[in-house]
């Protein structure tokens, strides 16, 4: 039975030997330049390994820029353009950001704020966890960050309720968060990535600045709010219903605290931070400082 590194050294000499065969073949069947022939088995190494996971996924990105650079397939401004836009760049600082969100626990005390209490009814639980993603999609650019973040709060707040698993109210609970946290992201320029790469592709193709507010003040209102309230009636009607108080399991012992509505000094700090940023985002079309720049300075404050 073949070892997992194995497997991986396998897939990696079946890529290598898979790029060669193309550029060869390229080279003795056309009258491509040679630059393109090496391009092409590069693109085929490179796509391959991400997909196959022959390399991890970083490893082979430095391999692509390291093998194209050696082989002088493209000048340095070519191949390294991509840290060039403004996109990568606030990409990095969501990461960051996301990542304070989680350590400090600011995303755990705006989750019992907005949407933990047990008392509630079924719409109003669905009305705060959307409001909660809607909230966290503007200090939070990264979708799948959200998620992460939110899904623990939501499942411990189920069992809270006495929704068990499988039931349709739990169902409705983890559905809310997670469509919200993207379709309504969607109207929030730095939200996620489909709009970072908008955002790249606008400035480098088209030499075309989005602006945050304008972006906002478009979309929102209607692809943004409105559909945060379709969705919360829309899952309501489908998922509601009253628990048995004799379903709720117990809580399981790693669960968040959804009672303690304590918050830490850190996530106090951090939230300074995030509405400072969410408002430089917000005005940019006023000192017009890039998203990028301003959600690289809040990553650097943070680290």
């Amino acid at each position: 039975m073949a070892t997992p590194y194995l497997k991986r050294a396998l897939h990696l000499a079946l890529l290598l030997a898979l790029a060669a065969a193309v550029a060869a073949g390229l080279a003795a069947w056309s009258e491509l330049p040679r630059n393109t022939v090496l391009a092409g088995g590069l693109i085929i190494f490179t796509v391959g390994s991400w997909a196959t996971g022959a390399l991890p996924e970083f490893l082979t990105s430095l391999v692509f820029f390291l093998t194209a650079m050696l082989l002088a397939i493209a000048p340095p401004a070519v191949v390294f353009s991509g840290f060039t836009s403004n996109a990568l760049w606030l990409v990095f600082g969501g990461l960051v950001l996301a990542g304070a969100v989680d350590l400090t626990g600011l995303g755990r005390a705006l989750a019992v704020r907005i949407a933990g209490g047990t008392d509630r009814a079924y719409w109003q639980i669905i009305a705060g966890l959307v409001t909660l993603a809607m909230l966290l999609a503007f200090l939070v650019p990264s979708t799948m960050g959200r998620v992460l973040l939110m899904v623990p709060l939501v499942l411990a707040l189920a069992d809270r309720m006495g929704y068990p698993r499988g039931s349709k109210g739990r169902t409705g609970m983890l559905l809310a968060p997670i469509l919200a946290t993207y379709l309504v992201a969607c109207t929030i320029l730095p939200a996620n990535v489909p709009n970072l790469v908008l955002i790249g592709a606008s400035e480098t193709v088209l030499g075309n600045t989005i602006r945050y507010g304008d972006y906002f003040l478009l979309h929102f209102p209607v692809l943004g709010a409105l559909k945060a309230v379709l969705l919360v009636a829309i899952i309501s009607l489908m998922f509601g219903h009253r628990p048995e108080p004799e379903a709720s399991p117990p809580v399981a012992a790693g669960a968040p605290a959804l009672d303690d509505r304590r918050v830490p000094g850190p996530a106090r700090l951090l939230a300074v931070v995030l509405l400072v940023t969410l408002a430089c985002w917000a005005t940019d079309s006023l000192h017009g400082i890039s998203p990028a720049w301003v959600a690289l300075a809040a990553a650097i404050i943070c680290l």
